[in-house]
């Protein structure tokens, strides 16, 4: 396994900031874990380099519409960087599917208070320390919520740490962390380190890019919607 001192020191190769034999102080060692896990919580930030996703189901409260989510959430979790739409809401063993809204949209509502069985949005807060989910219209019952998930990258906790990440993000680390260990060290990460720092946080992106899948609402469409589906 690759520990995190590991990535550490070959990010720092890269930039000659450390010799090949030359033995990092606790002091340093410490700094630089700091910046990984920098650099891991800068990634959270970007949707598309998060790769984890949780399929997970959660119960409603009758008559609430606002639940957190997360470690010490309503609905205990990992909390979630984002929430992928739909999600969906099981009433007499039926999946409805709950489309996600903007807090924009939200406030549009007229009746937040509405209730019925079946939710047909959801909002997402990306908060901290939990997540908070908001449902319109509000559940009446007690049913049955599931959600795809993307939950935060997790970074090492200490030097030893085992690093285990899917193909492509060592090599990205390594090169983002030689761009950010290098000014502590009184050095510079060349034009080719930066460049492959851009290049590998790039490909790890494209990895987790999904393709959008493109729908409709059929009580929207004209008569004609068969020959527009069949494409003439």
């Amino acid at each position: 396994m690759t520990t995190a001192l590991d990535i550490i020191r070959r990010g720092l190769n890269l930039t000659n900031a450390v010799g090949v034999d030359q033995t990092l102080t606790a002091l340093e060692t410490s700094d630089c874990l700091a910046k990984f896990n920098g650099l891991i919580d800068s990634w959270n930030a970007d949707t598309l380099a998060v790769y984890n996703t949780n399929f997970k189901t959660f119960n409603t409260v009758a008559g609430q519409s606002t639940y957190t989510i997360g470690p010490t959430g309503t609905w205990v979790t990992s909390r979630p960087a984002s929430i992928v739409s739909p999600a969906f809401c099981t009433y007499q063993g039926l999946d409805f599917p709950m489309w996600s809204m903007t807090q924009e949209q939200y406030n549009t509502i007229s009746l937040k208070s509405q209730q019925q069985q079946i939710v047909e949005r959801f909002l997402y807060i990306n908060d901290i320390t939990n997540g908070i989910v908001v449902l319109w219209p509000v559940p009446a019952a007690v049913i049955t919520m599931s959600f795809n998930y993307q939950t935060l990258l997790v970074g090492p906790a200490t030097a030893a740490t085992d690093i285990a990440f899917p193909p492509g993000y060592e090599e990205a680390f390594e090169y983002g962390l030689a761009v950010r260990l290098a000014p502590l060290f009184g050095k510079s990460a060349s034009q080719d380190v930066q460049q492959m720092a851009r290049e590998t946080y790039a490909q790890v992106k494209k990895s987790n890019r999904t393709s959008p899948t493109m729908f409709y609402d059929s009580a929207l469409v004209t008569r004609n919607a068969a020959t527009w589906q069949r494409g003439y």
